[in-house]
């Protein structure tokens, strides 16, 4: 009989970490024309979308950018550009 410890430890573990691996892979190259294309900026391996680069931005929920109130709901990362940009990725 398989021992269990040793079976999560190898085989689910790898498989998640194989799958991690095809998602960074797969993420870069798309991460990296939204920063090239000025509409995203990194900071410190982290990936921030620059909300005020989409005209449109907040369209589709009828919000605002002028409405959102930074730090009511989340504590303002002063590494942020503006206090509306959301990660894209973090490290």
């Amino acid at each position: 009989m398989m021992d269990l410890k040793f079976f999560f430890s190898y085989y689910i573990c790898d498989s998640v970490a194989r799958e991690f691996c095809f998602l960074v892979f797969k993420w870069r190259p798309i991460f990296m024309q939204i920063i090239e294309k000025d509409c995203a900026y990194a900071v410190e391996g982290d990936v921030f979308f620059a909300v005020n680069k989409s005209p449109n931005y907040g369209q589709l929920s009828g919000q605002r950018l002028e409405n959102n109130r930074a730090g009511e709901r989340v504590a303002v990362d002063s590494r942020k550009r503006n206090p509306a940009d959301f990660a894209l990725w973090k490290v």
